[in-house]
């Protein structure tokens, strides 16, 4: 298993303490790498100071990934290329194009705006 990138949906389970969400993390053979577009969303939604630092300790055994003019180029050839056919967003777009330019698998519960990423599957 390749090291894997978490989709912000990933991590919301995680930090409510979704069973299922928490062993997926959990079992992870290496750290998990995060976007840094997922830490914008996940503190974009934070409920609570208990959330806030449990997504603070969660950052901090991460691999935390920039954004790059690479990446960003990337998002753009496929939003153009998916958006018109999965309803991709800019975000997710980020979010896709940081995992295929770092080689990482995707880990995501959003299959629908992921479709280039082939045989991709929930991991719970």
């Amino acid at each position: 298993m390749k090291n894997t990138l978490l989709d912000t949906c990933i991590i919301i389970d995680y930090l409510r303490q979704k069973p299922e969400a928490v062993d997926y993390v959990l079992a992870l053979s290496s750290k998990p790498n995060l976007s840094a577009v997922t830490i914008m969303e996940l503190y974009a939604g934070i409920r609570g100071r208990k959330e806030e630092r449990m997504l603070e300790i969660m950052i901090g055994h991460s691999t935390i990934i920039e954004i790059s003019a690479e990446i960003g180029a990337e998002a753009g050839r496929l939003l153009q290329q998916y958006r018109p056919k999965n309803g991709m967003d800019a975000i997710d777009a980020l979010i896709a194009a940081t995992a295929k330019q770092h080689g990482l698998d995707l880990a995501t519960l959003n299959l629908k705006h992921f479709t280039m990423f082939e045989g991709l599957k929930r991991p719970y």
